[in-house]
């Protein structure tokens, strides 16, 4: 399953993608490993500087929570959860909930 988030954050000089699993919080001071995938990297749509995306493939791991962090002089800054990916087969959740998983 392929996947784009899109940030939009003004004054920010980083923007970068973290996923954290289901009954964990999200920690700030892990890697954000999705954004330093040298083939995924973040880009700005159109050339707009407040635009941060990235696209991504899905291995069909675990059920995972994504959220962006920015970041400037004045410290980092966590938005909501921007998207949500489960594994029905492995991820400890069946079809029935896709219609309400939290």
């Amino acid at each position: 399953m392929n996947y784009r988030l899109l940030a939009e954050v003004e004054g920010a000089d980083e923007v970068y993608f973290q996923a954290f699993e289901p009954g964990e919080a999200p920690d700030l001071d892990r890697d954000g490993y999705l954004h330093s995938r040298e083939y995924s990297p973040v880009e700005h749509p159109g050339g707009d500087p407040n635009l941060w995306a990235l696209t991504g493939t899905s291995n069909g791991g675990r059920t995972a929570g994504f959220y962006a962090v920015a970041v400037n002089e004045h410290g980092r800054t966590v938005s909501p959860v921007l998207f949500v990916a489960w594994n029905t087969e492995g991820g400890g959740y069946d079809d029935w909930d896709v219609k309400d998983p939290y």
